[in-house]
């Protein structure tokens, strides 16, 4: 093969002129070469980003799950001995004058050794304190749960809640309502709290009625069925008795020739803040340890002076009547701390701490 041009070769090689580019296209080659490197970068950047996000969500998955902390009120220092033992899976409340009480469970040997109570301030324990068999509560709620670390007599955890209050007891308990308590029939929702039991009601029609139909439906209990109330009364008043009630939520009107008031309720509450026991004697810091001691006080109706949480009992005084009750006892070589055990139907559990210093 020859590497010679021909003739013709040459002639069109002369005839050849480079094409002249048009203004400004070397600007626009180099704007379009920075235009593709910016993008580069985002596409790394985007990738980076993406990456981060699929490893996080590969550690969620196989982390194992955390539950929620929560900040649990202070739980103060193990006091030296207990003030109250109380057997696991029992719900109370504790009165006590400083709000600090020093709390042991008994499990009966049902679950010996190797027992755990695990502590906190929610029903969930969602952040509790582990404790071996004491701890010391301040005021508040708390719910604590059961745990055998070995062989146990136990078919369920059991679980339970403590209350503690600071309370003296020294406040006096309210008087029980004399007068009805006045409710129209305007359609609105009306509240009556009680201290120890409901008060007479006394329910008001807006119609012209000179014989009206008072009617009452009771809170829905479910299976559970309470008879509803309809009395017939003279005139657009009707007072009911306080024993008609218990708790909940009502529902009421009158009816007279076909008409009928607008529906309105009634809330009927537990007064929640109202004192519920007196104690008069021993006083606070009275300084009776190992002495004998009067206990003497008041309380509500309803209420039970069950006995002493450890110590001789005080005999089951049971308040029956309208009004309130007092109770007055002799407690022979009296222990330190004092407490006494008040039981309620509705209420449950209350112990009431005294101590002689």
């Amino acid at each position: 093969m020859s590497d010679r041009w021909t003739d013709r070769e040459r002639e069109l090689l002369a005839r050849w002129t480079p094409l002249e580019p048009p203004t400004g296209f070397a600007d626009r080659v180099l704007g379009v070469r920075a235009t593709s490197r910016a993008w580069v970068y985002a596409g790394v950047a985007v990738a980076g980003v993406l990456a981060a996000a699929a490893a996080w969500l590969v550690w969620l998955r196989d982390e194992p799950s955390r539950p929620n902390v929560v900040v649990a009120p202070a739980v103060a220092p193990v006091r030296t001995g207990s003030d109250l033992v109380v057997a696991i899976g029992e719900s109370l409340t504790v009165h006590d004058a400083d709000g600090a009480v020093a709390i042991r469970f008994d499990d009966h040997g049902l679950c010996r050794p190797g027992m755990r109570i695990s502590v906190d301030s929610g029903p969930d324990l969602r952040s509790p304190r582990v404790v071996a068999d004491a701890i010391t509560l301040t005021a508040g709620t708390w719910w604590y749960l059961v745990d055998c670390a070995t062989v146990t007599k136990l078919d369920v955890a059991p679980m339970g809640k403590i209350t503690v209050v600071r309370d003296a007891a020294t406040r006096p308990l309210p008087a029980q309502a004399t007068a009805p308590i006045e409710v129209a029939a305007d359609g609105r929702t009306v509240r009556v709290a009680y201290a120890a039991k409901p008060p007479a009601i006394a329910f008001t029609s807006k119609l012209p009625c000179g014989r009206c139909v008072l009617h009452v439906l009771p809170p829905d209990r479910g299976q559970q069925v309470i008879e509803g109330i309809q009395i017939e009364f003279d005139g657009p008043r009707a007072v009911v008795a306080g024993d008609r009630f218990e708790e909940g939520a009502y529902s009421w009107w009158f009816e007279h020739d076909g008409a009928r008031d607008e529906t309105s309720r009634l809330l009927v509450e537990p007064d929640d803040t109202a004192a519920q026991i007196q104690i008069d004697e021993p006083r606070q810091a009275a300084g009776w340890s190992g002495s004998d001691v009067r206990v003497r006080g008041r309380m509500l109706p309803g209420w039970a002076l069950a006995d002493l949480a450890h110590g001789p009992t005080a005999g089951g005084t049971m308040c029956e009547a309208a009004s309130a009750c007092a109770f007055d006892v002799m407690v022979a070589r009296a222990p330190d701390p004092l407490v006494l055990r008040f039981t309620h139907a509705q209420r449950g559990k209350h112990y009431y701490i005294r101590r002689s210093r």
